[in-house]
């Protein structure tokens, strides 16, 4: 019998060994999205299924992957199997909830964009409102997002944004950021702190407050005026890429430049909420065009055709597994890969 060279069967060896651990890593990541072999699973859930309501304002996932959801009629948190509810019988000044943040200790912050009660804070047991009279520019809360600290920094509607280290509040008004309606927070690291604002873009660093992207500093679209820049929403990609969402697309944030990535040249398509997965892709929910999705240079939009319920879709979360999560006009959506 003639038997190969010995380092020829070392190198099948290896070969081999090395299929094997790259199967092994692979099929361990439950958090692979979008691959062309797999199969996209849409999942509705409605008021039939047990929703209070549902148009839904906005998501959080806590840490034991439970999804809890603002309506109109109180907050539904949902584990996959179980429903509950969270409403005025639990202590909460109101129904209609529009904001959610978890912070790093597991409490629930809560705002209202308009009419609102100002923020109120839930850490499973109790209720804890905080208003203007407690040191809020304004009850009209627009953003939530947190440090790794427990500090909070709430966007308001007319006041700028508010910072709490558990103690006391303190304010910024447009001297520091772009405008005082702040739709959108978000907490790169202790030194870089985006917010998105009716007027552009502001960032700090834990000492200089920049602006960026005031209405009347970049170039004309096509119609002929200039970029609103009402900035809605923000988020980061595991390459530091930021993305800013605005009236006509987003934002493309990188090497300190704004690039615009218009997703329609004469209509609005207003980008409501960004995430990001694992493989930093990252999703972008609409106003009117269901959602769009970028990852490795290549961009989709998924619609009512392709599973959503409703075009128009308020916010995306993407929870430990990589499922991903969608508030629509229509019903709480899931997204799984099969």
């Amino acid at each position: 019998m003639v038997r190969g060279r010995p380092e020829a069967d070392h190198q099948v060896f290896i070969f081999i060994v090395c299929i094997f651990f790259s199967l092994a890593i692979l099929g361990c990541d439950s958090n692979r999205i979008l691959n062309p072999e797999e199969k996209l699973e849409w999942k509705t859930y409605t008021t039939a299924d047990g929703l209070s309501y549902n148009i839904v304002d906005d998501l959080a996932v806590d840490s034991r992957d439970r999804i809890w959801i603002a309506t109109f009629r109180g907050i539904n948190v949902f584990d996959g199997v179980k429903w509950d509810t969270l409403n005025s019988s639990d202590g909460l000044p109101f129904e209609y909830a529009e904001v959610l943040h978890f912070d790093k200790q597991g409490n629930l912050w809560i705002g209202k964009r308009a009419n609102g009660n100002g923020l109120i804070k839930y850490d499973g047991t109790t209720v804890t409102t905080f208003t203007t009279a407690d040191g809020l520019s304004d009850n009209n809360i627009q953003s939530i997002a947190s440090q790794d600290d427990g500090t909070i920094w709430v966007g308001t509607f007319y006041g700028g944004v508010c910072r709490y280290d558990g103690i006391k509040w303190v304010c910024f008004d447009t001297q520091y950021v772009n405008h005082r309606t702040v739709y959108s927070i978000y907490v790169e690291n202790d030194r870089s702190i985006w917010f998105s604002t009716a007027d552009g873009v502001t960032h700090y660093d834990g000492l200089k407050w920049t602006k960026y992207l005031r209405r009347f500093e970049t170039e004309p679209n096509p119609l002929g005026y200039y970029y609103f820049k009402q900035i809605h929403s923000i988020g980061f990609d595991r390459l530091y890429v930021g993305w800013f969402g605005f009236n006509y697309g987003v934002y493309k944030y990188e090497y300190g430049v704004f690039k615009i990535i218009k997703f329609d040249d004469y209509e609005y398509v207003t980008v409501n909420d960004v995430s990001v997965d694992s493989l930093s892709g990252v999703w972008f929910t609409t106003y009117s065009r269901g959602i769009y999705y970028y990852r490795n240079g290549a961009w989709n939009n998924y619609t009512v055709g392709d599973g959503l319920p409703d075009n128009y879709v308020t916010s995306v979360v993407v929870d430990s597994k990589g499922v991903i999560w969608f508030g629509t006009g229509e019903g709480l959506t899931r997204l799984q890969l099969r």
